[in-house]
C-alpha cells in the first residue's frame, strides 16, 4: 500500500505538533529533580516543585544556607537554539526579594537588573567561622554582573548596607554603608563608605576577574564611639597612634558552576 505525499505531510506534522505539546507540558519536577539533585550536602535545597519548565516555581529554596523563600522562573524558549537559558527569576520570603534577568550557558552566568534586598543576618552562613554576627538591611541594584570561571567576574551596581549592627559577642549599632561596584580593566573595583556612623571606613576591594580579591581598608572609630566598638576592632588589627586600623588582606572566591 503506497504513502501519498500529503498523508506522510500530515503524519510528520502531527509528530512535530506533539513533541512540541510535551516539551511545553514537560513538567518542571521532572526536569528539576535531574538537574539539581537535592541530599543532605546539597548547594541548592528546595521543596514542593509545581509548573512547567517554562514557567513554575519551587518553595523554601536556599542556597548554601542562604534562605531565598519561594523561587519563580520564567524560561524564554527562543535562547535555547543557541544553547543559552534565558530566564526571569523573582525569589521572596518575608523581607526578603531578589528580581534578576539571567542568561545562563555552559561557560558563563550574566545577570542583568538584578534588585536585591535581604537581612544581613540571611548571609551570615557565608562567614562560617567568624567570631562576629552581623544583622541589617542590604538594598542593592546591580546592573550588570558576569562570571565566567577562570576567566571573568564583573560587577556594576551599588549597595547600601543600613542599621547595621552585631548581633554577637555584643550588640552594637555600626550606622550604615554604602558599597560602590565598579568594573575596570582588570575586573571589579569596589568602594566602601560609612554615612556618619562610628567607625570611619575608608576601604577599596579590588575583584579580579579569576576570582582573586584584595582588600584594603582603614578603620577609625569616631571619639564617640562605643568602647565595645573600639575593642572589636582589635579583633582585626591593632590601631597606630593615630587611633586608626588598618587591613590588608587577599584571597580567593571559588568560580565554579
Amino acid at each position: 500500500m503506497s504513502v501519498s505525499k500529503n498523508s506522510l505531510y500530515y503524519v510528520l506534522f502531527g509528530i512535530v505538533a506533539y513533541a512540541i505539546f510535551m516539551l511545553a507540558t514537560l513538567p518542571a519536577k521532572m526536569v528539576i529533580h535531574r538537574v539539581l539533585p537535592v541530599s543532605t550536602s546539597s548547594i541548592v535545597q528546595y521543596h514542593d516543585i509545581s509548573g512547567s519548565i517554562w514557567k513554575g516555581q519551587a518553595t523554601q529554596f536556599t542556597v548554601k544556607q542562604i534562605p531565598l523563600g519561594k523561587l519563580e522562573w520564567a524560561l524564554s524558549s527562543l535562547p535555547l537554539l543557541w544553547g543559552t537559558a534565558d530566564l526571569q527569576l523573582t525569589a521572596r520570603r518575608e523581607g526578603s526579594l531578589i528580581i534578576t534577568d539571567a542568561a545562563i550557558s555552559p561557560d558563563k552566568i550574566s545577570l542583568k537588573d538584578t534588585r536585591f534586598e535581604m537581612a544581613i543576618a540571611d548571609l551570615m552562613p557565608l562567614l562560617y567561622g567568624y567570631p562576629i554576627s552581623i544583622d541589617g538591611k542590604i538594598n542593592a541594584l546591580f546592573q550588570n554582573i558576569e562570571i565566567a570561571p577562570a576567566s571573568r567576574f564583573v560587577i556594576n551596581g551599588r549597595a547600601v548596607l543600613t542599621d547595621i549592627e552585631t548581633v554577637a559577642p555584643q550588640a552594637l549599632s555600626l550606622g550604615n554603608l554604602v558599597l560602590n561596584f565598579e568594573e575596570n580593566e582588570n575586573g571589579t573595583r569596589i568602594t566602601v563608605n560609612d554615612q556618619q556612623g562610628p567607625v570611619q571606613v575608608d576601604a577599596v576591594i579590588t575583584l579580579a576577574e579569576t576570582g582573586f580579591y584584595t582588600v584594603n581598608a582603614t578603620l577609625i572609630p569616631q571619639a564617640t564611639a562605643d568602647p565595645a566598638i573600639k575593642n572589636m576592632l582589635l579583633m582585626f588589627s591593632k590601631a597606630d597612634n593615630q587611633g586608626r586600623h588598618t587591613i590588608n588582606t587577599r584571597g580567593r572566591i571559588p568560580l565554579r558552576f
